[in-house]
């Protein structure tokens, strides 16, 4: 999708939150009198899931923004502000880590460490207000190798379409489900294993 026809469908999935129910009353207004610009923006979050199985919220409700691991406040957006994710990025470390800055790889191996196989097969689960919104297998956000999907390679980047569309008035959920039986190995001692999942999209907010 060329950026004209990409900017079309983000204005079309604006236009059409205003006759939907999970948009505040305040947020039509501001949209019906154009008071609302748009921006390219990213939610993300990491995550540590050494020893991690079942499902995980990748972010919750008692969570707070935290400079360089997490840029939601509470799992929600800002009043005011709609976000509409045109795709997803999803890169793992493992290694020693005393927080979430790591190297991250967007590829099934870091060059001598392979993906932890429970992550590998695990799901990508997005929703908000108990509605699934997308549902994907790990394994399809992550390379085969770096030659296949260099840094900044779109190829890193799986698109959504039609867009996920994200409101102020609910609660986002970002989970990893784990397949059934298995958790990720690693160890907090010495081979932590972490997630860094990205939002990549367009986010609304007042002129």
């Amino acid at each position: 999708m060329d950026y004209q026809a990409q900017y079309d469908a983000v204005l079309a999935t604006i236009n059409a939150s205003i006759s939907d129910s999970r948009v505040k009353e305040e947020t039509i207004a501001s949209l019906q009198s154009n008071n609302l610009q748009m921006q390219s923006s990213q939610i993300f979050a990491k995550k540590e899931v050494t020893g991690q199985g079942g499902l995980l919220n990748v972010i919750k409700q008692s969570d707070s923004l935290v400079f360089g691991e997490r840029n939601i406040d509470g799992a929600k957006l800002s009043s005011g502000e709609l976000f509409i994710a045109t795709g997803i990025a999803f890169s793992w470390y493992q290694g020693a880590a005393d927080s979430a800055i790591n190297n991250y790889v967007n590829t099934r191996n870091n060059g001598t460490v392979d993906v932890d196989a429970a992550l590998l097969n695990s799901e990508l689960i997005l929703g908000q207000n108990s509605k699934t919104l997308l549902r994907t297998p790990i394994e399809s956000l992550l390379a085969n190798t770096e030659s296949d999907a260099p840094a900044g390679h779109p190829d890193v980047i799986f698109p959504l379409f039609p867009f996920a569309f994200l409101t102020d008035r609910e609660t986002i959920n970002l989970d990893i489900q784990f397949p059934e039986g298995a958790s990720v190995g690693g160890t907090t001692a010495t081979a932590e294993i972490w997630v860094n999942i990205a939002l990549l999209g367009v986010r609304t907010m007042p002129r």
